[in-house]
């Protein structure tokens, strides 16, 4: 079983960021008409340059914004979280690092929730879970009239003698939207990137947002053959950080700093492969792949004639200790895996609301 068990089992938090592909290669210029030398500009300028016509616009009329990404860069939508990612060229065989920008948007933010206190959720947030987090600069800005707050700083790599990933972060608030911009390279190569990571963010615009109909009633993904429901104050995403959607709480107040989430991870597996035998392989994964992971009650359940197995346990991510409600289940060659994740200590108070849900799954025929 691939390591993917892994990451299907256990639940992403939401922390406002995107992690880019791992390794490095070198590079003798930065695309889009970036000068090789190292900017010495402090965020994204509004007087800067502005990028040529041959430069390709992004809309998102339901997410209310506009970006230009360089025309040799490729762009995906719903990755890993975002709405939209553009990575730079590969540069030749042993380039395996592709400098990244990508857009996450949170919505459903609670009124009393400014830029100020967005930037501070997530730079707390980011500090508890990247190892090596370490803020380089910090700064404001306003792209195209939006207010905007800025930081480079350098993390770790996942991966072992990767080095370390130099991101630079801008984070805008609109009616109650929290828009988050990331731009990745490694250590080296970011002081050749910078420049067209600003004139790239320098591109960002608020644009009127699309109306888009409140959802009623059950999420149903027809491909994957599943429904579920979250609760109607929730936050509901498609192709969230590699789930096939996620249902994410409110804060609760200024104190509140973790957004509790259930979400749904689903992998094609082997049709002739059964529930226990894809439950040791996750577990096993689990064991061996996750910091501090520590297995506590578990048992089998039927959910709306469906077998599962279900477990709690926790785990570590940096300095959060978080801890997970899980139910798994396979049918027809896929495993359908449903976590909900909350903080340490904070499973007494939404484990009703987790079993809530997971109450709802329903694989459809």
């Amino acid at each position: 079983m691939s390591a993917r068990v892994c990451a299907v089992a256990a639940a992403a938090v939401l922390a406002a960021l995107v992690a880019g592909a791992a390794g490095c290669g070198k590079k003798p210029d930065a695309p889009g008409g970036a000068p090789a030398a190292a900017s010495e500009e402090k965020g994204a300028r509004t007087d800067q340059k502005k990028p040529s016509l041959s430069w390709n616009k992004y809309d998102s009329p339901a997410d209310g914004f506009s970006i230009e990404f360089p025309p040799d860069w490729d762009r995906r939508e719903g990755l890993v979280g975002s709405v939209v990612a553009a990575m730079s060229p590969q540069e030749g065989p042993g380039d395996d690092f592709r400098e990244n920008v990508n857009i996450i948007v949170t919505t459903k933010l609670p009124g009393w929730m400014g830029l100020k206190e967005f930037d501070d959720l997530n730079m707390k947030r980011m500090s508890q879970t990247l190892p090596g987090f370490t803020v380089i600069e910090s700064g404001d800005v306003t792209l195209n009239g939006t207010p905007a707050k800025w930081h480079l700083y350098s993390a770790r790599s996942p991966r072992a003698g990767e080095g370390d990933n130099h991101v630079l972060i801008y984070m805008m608030v609109k009616d109650r939207r929290g828009y988050v911009v990331t731009c990745f390279a490694k250590k080296d190569t970011m002081p050749r990137y910078r420049r067209t990571f600003e004139r790239i963010v320098s591109t960002f615009r608020m644009e009127q947002r699309a109306a888009v109909p409140e959802r009623e009633g059950p999420y149903v993904d027809r491909e994957k053959k599943f429904s579920i429901t979250f609760p109607k104050d929730w936050d509901v995403k498609e192709n969230y950080m590699g789930r096939a959607v996620a249902g994410i709480s409110l804060l609760e107040g200024p104190d509140d700093d973790f957004l509790e989430t259930v979400n749904i991870g689903i992998e094609d597996i082997a049709k002739d492969m059964t529930l226990d035998q894809y439950w040791d392989a996750a577990l096993a994964t689990m064991r061996r792949l996750m910091t501090g992971f520590v297995e506590g009650e578990k048992g089998g359940k039927t959910i709306n004639g469906q077998g599962f197995k279900w477990m709690v346990y926790s785990f570590r991510t940096g300095q959060m200790k978080r801890t997970n409600l899980i139910y798994v289940t396979v049918k027809d060659g896929r495993a359908y895996v449903v976590t909900g994740t909350t903080i340490e200590g904070g499973l007494d108070k939404w484990r009703k609301t987790f079993e809530e849900i997971a109450a709802t799954f329903k694989v459809e025929n």
